[in-house]
């Protein structure tokens, strides 16, 4: 059930998003989740709110909230779909994982990741990739949010300019991607392009820093107005939603 502190905050601050987690009783089972989710959207909507963003990561894979045992479908990742050789099965698989989370009251995914696998040491994307060619991972990535987003669940590419080429896991560290603007363009940028010219309804960004973009010393592409306004908006003209 919701909380008093979490009900306060959307009645009296009226925070705009909530998200999900498996691991601290956010998700016992799709009735549970489904009842939670309703009071949160009821409580919103009685103080005079406009309807919450409600969100959750679930990419499939080793990145997925909504588990089995709680009574959902386990979906594989995102390089077991890549490795199937078969765009439309993207779109297959976030179709259903849209409709067993729209279900239970959830209308946000934050996925597909549009990062290029591209660095075997990256201790964070691996499997949540769907592979190390930028234009299969453009390809199967739009078809992911194409999925989500025709059962009307809102989806987000990540994590942009791209996480793909990193050693270092940026929940816990600071990592550079010092390419230059050539090799971003025909990499890292790929799917994230891709994705914006078919309509993705939001991006996020990644902790980490481009000095190619912005030389400002240990400056998060997050935190940039050089790579949020400059290129993003500015460049690739994108108009969605933007978050971290």
């Amino acid at each position: 059930a919701a909380t008093s502190e979490l009900r306060e905050m959307i009645e009296k601050y009226h925070v705009g998003s909530i998200i999900l987690f498996a691991n601290n009783n956010n998700i016992d089972s799709p009735q549970q989740l489904a009842q939670l989710n309703s009071d949160l959207q009821n409580t919103a909507l009685n103080s005079g709110h406009i309807g919450l963003i409600i969100c959750i990561d679930q990419e499939g894979g080793r990145v997925t909230r909504l588990f089995e045992n709680k009574g959902f479908t386990e979906f594989p990742s995102a390089m077991a779909i890549g490795a199937t050789d078969k765009v439309e099965n993207a779109e297959h698989i976030a179709r259903a994982i849209a409709r067993e989370m729209k279900a239970v009251g959830i209308n946000t995914n934050l996925a597909p990741v549009l990062d290029v696998n591209n660095n075997p040491a990256n201790p964070i994307i691996g499997t949540r990739s769907f592979g190390s060619d930028p234009n299969r991972v453009a390809q199967f990535g739009v078809a992911f949010a194409n999925g989500l987003q025709s059962e009307n669940v809102i989806a987000f590419g990540k994590h942009f300019p791209g996480h793909g080429d990193t050693g270092t896991d940026s929940h816990i560290s600071l990592p550079t991607v010092t390419h230059n603007l050539e090799q971003l363009n025909s990499i890292e940028f790929v799917p994230f392009k891709a994705a914006i010219q078919n309509n993705i309804a939001g991006i996020m960004t990644a902790h980490v820093t481009f000095p190619t973009i912005d030389p400002t010393d240990k400056l998060a592409a997050t935190l940039s107005p050089k790579v949020i306004t400059g290129l993003l908006r500015d460049e690739m003209k994108y108009d969605g939603l933007v978050i971290t």
